[in-house]
């Protein structure tokens, strides 16, 4: 197919109003406050059933109007504030039980790596019932967890859409934060934030909408390049791994990162992100590769990128991160599932297609797979193939993602 021809009027850039949240764990819980508190936008927050009564089950009511209430106890995040809604109805959340007016402008999604395809289904089915004449709601990841928003890109073909809401992707989430119930502790606002917008040639659309919520966003040339600023897989699998007998013994007792990221341990964080960094450079994406404790450093979450034991170790973002509880089954948590599973995976799939060598990332891998039992390679939850940019070159993954198909020649 070929791209389509330049609009003669385009729309006018993109301005968020009215705001579903899906996903109500950390990350979700702690958008829907902070887009209703700090920036007065109406937001209404929806959760997978299967979540829902974890999540909403001890939820606040507000005692004046008997609305959901989220409550920020930390400098970075501070005061309560009332949501439209909260709920596992995602028709409710996105407007579409109560006519053109009450529709979302844009949706964000907070979720895990496991659950962004039965979202992208769920947003897909949306669409397809969207009002005639009104826009598609701007969908953004917050965060994508590396190509999250080529799962919905797929899922929607797969559904058969034709017209598809442009979708950006957050590189990281954007907040250093914990939830439970109705409180919500942030320790961190991150300060520098990568995002990219599929496809690329849509991103004049958005204006400067996201910018002015998240003003330490900056932009990547496509949404792969902002997914591969995703710290997660580089530094998890490395203090997780490297910890494991501490973490199952003393659980919240030990501080995940001050604890964990000694010097040796921040040894393999940084082979792995010199991996992740050659992957961006093969794909020419160098000026947007930031070595991750530098790019930390930047975000907030450290004084000093000297080295890689001086982000991770001894940043003061970092230290009040604690463990998992113990009998947490740490080989189920997303350290293990999202961070070697999909992320390292990933690394791996795609350093192959274009000729880059990982040892380190496969040697996590191997590590992990043993330890949790599974065949986390073999299982293969996010490769080329699930994001639909499997058969192509560096050249032409570039390309579909600007122009959002693959170009003829």
């Amino acid at each position: 197919p070929q791209p389509p021809a330049p609009n003669p009027n385009p729309p006018m850039p993109h301005d968020i109003q009215r705001v579903a949240v899906l996903g109500a764990g950390n990350g979700g819980k702690t958008t829907a406050l902070d887009l209703a508190l700090t920036h007065g936008l109406a937001v209404r927050l929806f959760e997978l059933p299967a979540f829902a009564s974890r999540a909403f089950s001890s939820l606040a009511r507000d005692l004046d109007s008997g609305r959901p209430l989220l409550r920020g106890n930390t400098p970075a995040l501070h005061g309560a504030a009332t949501l439209e809604y909260a709920g596992d109805d995602v028709n409710e959340a996105l407007g579409l039980k109560h006519g053109a007016a009450a529709l979302v402008d844009t949706v964000f999604v907070c979720t895990t790596v496991q659950a962004q395809k039965a979202m992208a289904y769920l947003v897909g089915v949306a669409v397809r019932e969207w009002p005639k004449g009104r826009k598609l709601p701007l969908v953004v990841l917050n965060p994508g967890s590396t190509g999250g928003s080529l799962v919905f890109v797929k899922e929607w073909r797969a559904m058969g859409l034709v017209e598809m809401p442009v979708v950006a992707e957050f590189g990281t989430l954007t907040y250093g934060t914990r939830a439970s119930g109705s409180e919500v502790d942030c320790a961190v606002k991150v300060q520098r934030v990568s995002y990219g917008v599929f496809p690329a040639a849509r991103k004049a659309e958005l204006g400067g909408c996201l910018e002015k919520i998240f003003p330490g966003l900056f932009y990547c040339p496509t949404v792969l390049a902002a997914g591969l600023s995703n710290a997660n897989p580089v530094i998890h699998p490395a203090i997780t791994l490297l910890n494991l007998g501490r973490m199952e013994r003393e659980g919240e007792k030990m501080f995940f990162y001050k604890d964990g990221a000694t010097p040796l341990v921040s040894r393999l964080i940084e082979a792995v992100d010199k991996e992740r960094l050659a992957i961006m450079l093969a794909l020419q994406y160098g000026d947007v590769a930031v070595p991750d404790h530098t790019n930390s450093k930047l975000q907030g979450y450290a004084e000093s990128d000297e080295s890689y034991y001086a982000c991770f170790g001894l940043g003061k973002g970092f230290g009040a991160f604690r463990c998992p509880p113990v009998g947490t089954d740490l080989t189920q948590h997303r350290y293990f599932q999202e961070d070697i599973g999909c992320g390292l995976v990933f690394f791996h799939d795609l350093g192959a297609a274009l000729g880059v060598a990982t040892p380190a990332c496969d040697a996590v891998i191997a590590m992990g797979s043993v330890i949790a039992m599974e065949d986390f390679l073999g299982k293969a939850e996010k490769t080329l193939e699930t994001l639909g940019l499997e058969g192509m070159n560096a050249e032409e993954m570039r390309a579909f993602l600007v122009e959002g198909c693959v170009l003829e020649n």
